[in-house]
């Protein structure tokens, strides 16, 4: 089996123990022993603790990433097992800040776009304005939960050509 966990977030390593009929078996000794796959160093061993009902369970918390090696040794009559753990970065604050940050990309190519206060030279350049980008056309209607805020500056030169454009999330 392999599983995959979160580098440095704690993990459960589990044992399920049965009899032939398929009954939990308690108070047995449990151990387990972790390797780093790569170069077979022991990391971590000891006994499991017996949650009843033949659920043997220990609490682990790895800080490299990579693969990991972790063999169970149970009682003569019960098979022994081997369980491969892939450690890997913590990544579901960055799946967060990735859709955030894809909201506001697709809100910057022009989906659900709004912008305010807009302010002209004596030319009428555009020199400054809000933009408001939003998840959905309604809110965007609505000028309402707004998933970003951005001001854009721009200057031009005497052809009135813009010459610079800048947006800052504010």
């Amino acid at each position: 089996m392999i599983s995959e966990v979160k580098k440095n977030e704690n993990y459960y390593l589990e044992v399920n123990i049965t009899d032939d009929n398929g009954n939990g078996v308690i108070g047995e000794i449990i151990k387990y022993s972790i390797y780093k796959s790569i170069d077979n160093i022991l990391i971590e061993y000891g006994n499991m603790i017996d949650i009843g009902d033949g659920i043997y369970q220990k609490q682990i918390n790895l800080s490299e990433t990579g693969q990991y090696r972790v063999c169970y040794k149970t009682p003569q009559k019960y098979c022994n097992t081997i369980e491969t753990l892939i450690v890997i970065e913590k990544d579901s604050d960055d799946i967060a800040k990735i859709v955030e940050k894809l909201d506001r990309i697709l809100g910057l190519s022009g989906e659900n776009k709004r912008l305010f206060d807009l302010v002209y030279d004596n030319r009428n350049n555009l020199i400054s304005a809000t933009i408001k980008i939003y998840a959905s056309k309604e809110d965007a209607n609505n000028d309402q939960d707004a998933i970003a805020i951005y001001k854009t500056t721009g200057e031009y030169n005497l052809n009135d050509k813009m010459v610079s454009m800048k947006e800052v999330k504010e």
